[in-house]
């Protein structure tokens, strides 16, 4: 990852094997998968996404790349996927 006082951090990744869904996703052209959100409140914040109609699509579960934070996946409307990463 590249980060820098505040600025926005992007993650790149690569195929891990021939099952990786990374690859799946290149051969679909996919180059955006999903974005990320520090939150100081992870439930309330799955709650208002909720609210507007996401979906839930991994609750609230430790992260080791966080620290063990908690992190949720939610799918909105429009089929963008979210992450929402508790602050620590």
């Amino acid at each position: 990852m590249v980060a820098g006082g505040g600025a926005p951090r992007i993650e790149l990744v690569a195929p891990y094997g021939d099952q990786s869904p990374v690859k799946s996703w290149l051969s679909q052209g996919v180059k955006l998968y999903h974005l990320a959100f520090l939150v100081t409140d992870l439930s309330a914040e799955i709650e208002r996404l909720r609210a507007q109609r996401a979906k839930l699509m991994l609750p609230p579960t430790p992260a080791a790349a966080f620290g063990n934070r908690h992190v949720a996946f939610v799918m909105l409307p429009n089929l963008l996927l979210v992450e929402i990463i508790e602050k620590g």
